[in-house]
């Protein structure tokens, strides 16, 4: 090799190793980034195989066509009893309300009934005639406040205009417009469980049978005046009414019977 063509024969060199290091990144670049796809579509995959398992299980989980007809007859199985039960409880209702029964029939709405306020039970039964047919003069008659619960009703009386006061009259009649307004108008039927008396005290566990099945069940707390046993209401109430008296939000149902 002459002095003359050593610089460029070693130039060209230079660029055949520049350029195969070049060509070498370049597949290295190129591996890795198939590397990398190869990755995702193997998660992808192991993603797929984890979602048909899963879908293989719930169609397992699923009922059979002969399986989804039998349910269907159970509902319209259930269906009928309850509306035979429902048919039974309007023929128990129709029998008398005993107050000398310790074990009362199931009463539907249509049969209840004053009875006045000479026992316990025959108050309830009256409060729960009056509260149903919005008679605010007869359930007004039929309760009493707590002290407590007078202390927050007279003081929600203060309250109202002046004219409200003059239509209302009296704390006690406030308090019975709010039970009547807020007396559920699902209930179809009652029935007391029992009761006890100690002197002027006493209390009755009433059961209200609700739409849908639902029955609420409590003990309510009376006690003897001058004109009979009235129903004590107690403070705890108070407040949800005084929301329905200004206009917020209804009564919940836990408050009523």
């Amino acid at each position: 090799m002459s002095s003359r063509e050593s610089p460029i024969a070693w130039l060209a060199l230079i660029l055949a190793v520049a350029a195969f290091g070049v060509a070498s990144e370049r597949n290295a670049a190129r591996e890795a980034s198939l590397d990398s796809a190869i990755s995702m579509e193997q998660s992808r995959n192991a993603v797929l195989a984890k979602l048909r398992r899963e879908n293989q299980r719930l169609a397992a989980e699923l009922p059979t066509r002969g399986e989804l007809a039998r349910l269907e007859q159970a509902h319209r199985r259930a269906i009928e009893l309850r509306d035979r039960i429902a048919a039974l409880q309007l023929r128990k209702g129709e029998l008398a309300w005993s107050e000398n029964d310790e074990n009362s029939a199931q009463v539907v709405v249509k049969y209840w009934n004053y009875a006045g306020s000479a026992t316990p039970r025959a108050t309830v039964k009256s409060v729960l005639w009056a509260a149903s047919r919005g008679d605010v003069d007869q359930l007004a008659s039929l309760i009493a406040l707590d002290p407590e619960a007078r202390k927050e009703a007279e003081a929600m009386f203060d309250r109202l205009p002046a004219a409200s006061q003059l239509e209302y009259g009296s704390p006690e009649k406030v308090v019975a417009t709010l039970m009547a307004g807020s007396f559920p108008k699902d209930a179809a039927a009652a029935a007391i469980l029992g009761s006890n008396q100690s002197g002027d005290e006493a209390s009755v566990d009433l059961s209200v049978y609700h739409g849908g099945g639902l029955v609420r069940t409590n003990s309510y707390r009376l006690q003897n005046a001058a004109e009979g046993w009235l129903l004590v209401i107690p403070p705890g109430i108070l407040a949800g009414y005084e929301e329905m008296l200004q206009g917020g939000p209804e009564l919940s149902a836990a408050a009523g019977p």
